[in-house]
């Protein structure tokens, strides 16, 4: 018997082509599972980068930062209370007992009830942890300018014991309202958008 080189070597290239294009076919689908496995991580860290760290979600719109409540109570304290630049410049006992009768917090807080961006920040703040969310609702309870006799002098830097019991009013007032509306459901949070 003999051999005929030219059917094994006809053989041997069949068996190569086959073996190359079956690993091909292989191949092929491991690279088409990885890229697909790669779209999926894509996906995932979209989610993660633009949902989580910055408050930013996926329509580009930037989430209030829950701290934000500080910045509005300061700045409500701002604009309702005189600052205590001097003794003949400051808010007096007699502006907080004004203050008092007109309800002052409560306009405020009834003015802030009509700002969507006040609503939206009360939504994150209600996302927050409960432990998180009470951190911050106390702390905001308590932000205030330290009186002059805390600082030991007369300066802007504090206030009168008026002014202190003004911006400390202004402050529960605020803070006791986001604690009572963070129980409410997302959804009842929302009915208040104007």
């Amino acid at each position: 018997m003999s051999i005929n080189w030219s059917q094994v070597f006809s053989g041997v290239v069949v068996g190569i082509i086959l073996g190359f294009g079956s690993m091909f076919m292989i191949m092929n689908g491991k690279i088409e599972r990885m890229d697909e496995q790669i779209k999926q991580l894509k996906e995932a860290k979209l989610v993660i980068t633009e949902e989580i760290p910055d408050g930013t979600g996926r329509d580009g719109h930037v989430k209030p930062m829950p701290e934000k409540l500080i910045e509005i109570i300061k700045e409500k304290q701002r604009q309702n209370v005189k600052p205590g630049n001097s003794e003949n410049d400051c808010f007096t006992d007699e502006d907080l007992s004004k203050f008092i009768k007109g309800k002052k917090q409560d306009m405020i807080v009834s003015d802030l009830m009509k700002d969507n961006s006040f609503i939206e920040l009360v939504i994150v703040i209600k996302e927050m942890t409960p432990t998180k969310r009470q951190e911050l609702l106390d702390l905001c309870a308590e932000t205030a300018k330290p009186t002059w006799d805390d600082l030991g002098k007369i300066s802007a830097e504090g206030q009168t014991k008026a002014g202190n019991e003004a911006e400390i009013l202004i402050a529960k007032a605020l803070s006791d309202k986001v604690r009572e509306m963070t129980k409410l459901s997302v959804g009842e949070i929302k009915e208040y958008y104007e």
